[in-house]
């Protein structure tokens, strides 16, 4: 589709300069700036799963108009959450937030392409581009964003417990604890 990629390391502070451009990390910020400039639907759909952890229908149900700030922090507002009630409000990552943010248009909705492309050309695009395995790609990407955001507070598995809008933590637990640092990114051929 469109390059191959070593995606998955964005969310980290190393790769956070990288893909501003703080340090020599040329080729990889090269290939994300070409697919968020080649197909930004696609990036917004990886930044949605990956950078904030959101389920395929949380992807295509968020709107721009549910980002906010309380103070210092970056939320989302997910409506209708699978946990139950009618919204439920989640910190996000301050870098995801603001990239997802910082592509925003006159649309309503963060992903505005067909419904299509995200249920079926996303997860074939993780597979193929990314490497991403598994029969769910877009769910695995949530848990490497679980993992991610567990690591990065400090292995705490109540901040990833929040992000990922789980019920209760003993959810979270049961999946993430013991997880290893799972990398998934494509070799070039």
């Amino acid at each position: 589709m469109v390059c191959e990629l070593d995606f998955l390391e964005l969310g980290s502070s190393s790769s956070r300069t990288i893909l501003r451009g703080q340090s020599g990390g040329g080729t990889r910020t090269k290939k994300c700036e070409r697919l968020k400039k080649f197909d930004p639907e696609i990036y917004k759909a990886y930044a949605l799963a990956y950078g904030l952890g959101l389920r395929s229908s949380e992807i295509l149900r968020a709107k721009y108009s549910d980002f906010f700030r309380s103070g210092e922090h970056c939320l989302i507002r997910i409506h209708q959450p699978k946990s139950g009630g009618q919204f439920q409000d989640r910190p996000c990552d301050p870098f995801w937030w603001n990239e997802i943010m910082s592509m925003r248009g006159s649309e309503e909705f963060v992903i505005s392409c067909p419904k299509d492309r995200i249920i079926r050309e996303f997860p074939q695009f993780l597979r193929h581009e990314c490497g991403v395995q598994g029969n769910k790609p877009v769910h695995r990407l949530r848990k490497m964003a679980g993992n991610r955001i567990m690591i990065d507070n400090g292995n705490s598995i109540y901040a990833a417990s929040k992000c990922l809008g789980h019920k209760s933590i003993d959810l979270t637990s049961r999946i993430y604890v013991g997880l290893p640092v799972i990398r998934a990114s494509r070799k070039e051929t």
